[in-house]
């Protein structure tokens, strides 16, 4: 919808009608009465806002090397999955290891339904971030293990769009909790407390024409990864309250450069920069 607005907008497809006169009062301000306890409270507000959002940066990339179209016709793969790949193996060039990682999945078809957790960081994405950090990998391996990793991807997000994956069940079982009741022993797990602490939190949303969106980060240290896959290009909008939010944009724009040279192997390409 949003999409659908700002385009028709930029368009001018919209018929405003003619000018009509109103019999309506001119409209008049409204002044607020604010009593001290008010003003300060506001005050506090600002300053409490204020402090939450200083640590935070938020950067663009605009990835210009490739987009849906690509992808489908040419890598003969899922942008989305594509997308979620260059997460992983961006933020494992930075840190050395793959991210738990959140990625929302509508489950419209159940009634009331509403979002699903995809777990994009796997096994199947560690092995292939590895293969691709190795110098010793050749091509063939890396690009095998990529297909897998998108495949295991895919099987996940259908899983999650099914109702099937575990998040949502998970959190119900912890909010149905009463209170003072005994925490069972899976919630206090630290494996269960890790796997839940979602250090990339990403949100898709395609978009031709906003230049970026904020998606803030939900621990203290990781990143807000809202991302559109366009037709040409994917749009990275990196949010952090770290000191590491350029560091991973530069990452995300090698990972992304890599897997079209992965591609470019796989079409028998011999120049790298030559387009698809």
């Amino acid at each position: 919808m949003n999409d659908w607005i700002v385009d028709v907008l930029a368009k001018d497809k919209i018929d405003l009608g003619t000018s009509s006169q109103s019999n309506l009062p001119s409209p008049s301000p409204i002044e607020f009465v604010l009593s001290d306890t008010n003003k300060q409270n506001i005050l506090k507000a600002i300053t409490k806002f204020e402090s939450l959002m200083y640590p935070h940066t938020l950067g663009v990339l605009e990835y210009a090397g490739y987009g849906s179209r690509v992808i489908k016709s040419q890598f003969k793969s899922s942008p989305d999955a594509v997308a979620q790949m260059i997460f992983q193996l961006g933020y494992y060039k930075l840190f050395g290891r793959v991210p738990v990682t959140w990625e929302p999945s509508h489950t419209r078809k159940f009634k009331l339904g509403r979002t699903e957790v995809i777990r994009s960081c796997s096994i199947e994405a560690l092995e292939w971030c590895k293969a691709m950090e190795d110098d010793g990998a050749d091509w063939n391996a890396r690009l095998e293990k990529f297909k897998i990793a998108v495949k295991a991807h895919l099987s996940y997000s259908q899983q999650a769009s099914q109702g099937q994956a575990v998040d949502r069940h998970l959190l119900g079982l912890r909010l149905s909790l009463k209170p003072g009741e005994e925490i069972p022993a899976l919630f206090r797990d630290p494996v269960y407390k890790e796997s839940t602490s979602w250090t990339v939190a990403t949100s898709p949303m395609p978009s031709e024409n906003f230049n970026g969106f904020g998606y803030g980060a939900v621990v203290p240290d990781g990143f807000g990864l809202g991302y559109a896959v366009n037709k040409e290009s994917i749009r990275f909008t990196v949010t952090t309250p770290t000191k590491n939010g350029a560091r991973l944009k530069h990452c995300l724009q090698e990972a992304a450069d890599d897997i079209l040279k992965m591609m470019k192997f796989e079409k028998g390409q011999s120049s790298i920069s030559a387009k698809l």
